[in-house]
């Protein structure tokens, strides 16, 4: 399971992997593990993820209402990128003794998110076009520096519990924590497809309008043609999102449907020096930019010219 850009796709995520298809079951994410919240357990909610899911290691899942057994099939959590530990089963109520934890569940998964790059200017398909159109013969690639991430600051003040009435045990709903710990990023797998060559020079000259992506919050619409190359469609979204160009790679995103009726998602990479129409790159088309690790022989002459 992949940690999703957007909070109720998270959400959506987490109750397929737990089993919690059920909508009168309650899903929410908390997290106590960042330094801001002092131990103190703070909800997330869908204003906060898509700042804090950059600097998240892990979260507690907050599961309540519905059937009191509902996502609790130990033998499921086994399967895939998770592994299960223990469960927990958590009723409290005024002038009782807490009852200790039955457990956790833990599982690791593996996230992949392409790097922020800078807001998006209102001119960037003016911008993209001017230089695509100015530049068609141009080869060289641009050096470009990379952005530094601002760290996110968060609100560090814990809610205090209000005195309330006593609440009797009977009117408690049983509430369930698991917890799920996100593993170093690494780049979103690829999956290898044939590109076909274009049958005839019209599809080289034709221009075409496709919609770019470098970060949910960053993506347009641009227009090109079928025979510039990938490495200069490349540079110029790089230069207008202010992305390294060295580390930047271009994924052309397919789908298809699966044997269970959903549908499959796969990132295909563009070889640099192949043209858009070679790519298979069309009008309906849909891209994406993604910054890749720098091999190790790069990142240590980085380290040496500083």
């Amino acid at each position: 399971m992949l940690k999703a850009y957007s909070y109720n796709e998270m959400v959506m995520n987490v109750r397929q992997k737990f089993d919690l298809e059920d909508q009168s079951v309650n899903v929410g994410l908390e997290t106590a593990a960042l330094d801001v919240c002092r131990g103190c357990k703070v909800e997330i909610d869908e204003e906060v993820w898509p700042l804090m899911r950059m600097s998240l290691d892990e979260v507690t899942v907050v599961v309540s209402g519905g059937d009191s057994t509902a996502g609790e099939q130990g033998p499921a959590l086994a399967s895939g990128l998770c592994a299960p530990i223990r469960e927990t089963s958590e009723e409290a109520a005024e002038g009782w003794q807490p009852m200790e934890d039955e457990g956790q569940r833990t599982m690791d998964v593996q996230t992949s998110t392409p790097a922020l790059g800078k807001k998006l200017p209102t001119d960037f398909g003016w911008r993209l076009n001017t230089f695509l159109e100015g530049n068609e013969d141009a080869t060289s690639e641009a050096s470009l520096p990379r952005k530094n991430d601002s760290e996110e600051e968060f609100n560090d003040e814990c809610r205090e519990e209000n005195e309330e009435e006593p609440i009797t045990p009977s009117a408690i709903t049983p509430t369930r924590r698991h917890t799920v710990r996100f593993a170093t990023e690494e780049p979103q797998p690829t999956r290898d497809v044939r590109l076909e060559q274009p049958n005839t020079t019209q599809d080289l000259e034709a221009r075409f309008q496709v919609r770019i992506t470098a970060h949910p919050d960053q993506n347009a619409e641009i227009k090109t043609r079928g025979k510039h190359l990938v490495k200069k469609v490349l540079a110029a979204i790089c230069k207008t999102f202010n992305l390294d160009y060295d580390r930047a790679a271009l994924y052309l995103i397919t789908r298809d449907e699966t044997t269970d009726s959903q549908t499959g998602v796969h990132y295909v990479r563009c070889p640099p020096d192949w043209s858009m129409a070679r790519c298979g790159i069309t009008s309906m088309s849909e891209l994406r930019v993604q910054l890749e690790p720098l091999p190790e022989s790069a990142a240590l002459v980085t380290q040496k010219s500083k």
